[in-house]
């Protein structure tokens, strides 16, 4: 799932995102609409804060992220 779909499933979704991430809900619009590129750490926040629905790869194709098996 992409960024911008998980936030448009729920009114308000993306306010309660930012408060987890601990980001103004401003900088987490630059995110979702690509006009900011979303730090690698912010990443991996991501997707532990949307369990796993938006994947770290997906937010950053440029950057390899491994996972142990």
């Amino acid at each position: 799932m992409t960024l911008q779909r998980y936030v448009s499933v729920s009114r308000g979704r993306q306010s309660l995102l930012a408060n987890v991430l601990g980001v103004t809900p401003s900088l987490l619009s630059m995110w979702v609409r690509g006009r900011r590129k979303i730090p690698v750490h912010r990443c991996l926040e991501l997707e532990r804060a949307t369990n796993g629905l938006v994947r770290a790869g997906g937010l950053r194709r440029d950057v390899s992220f491994k996972r142990k098996e």
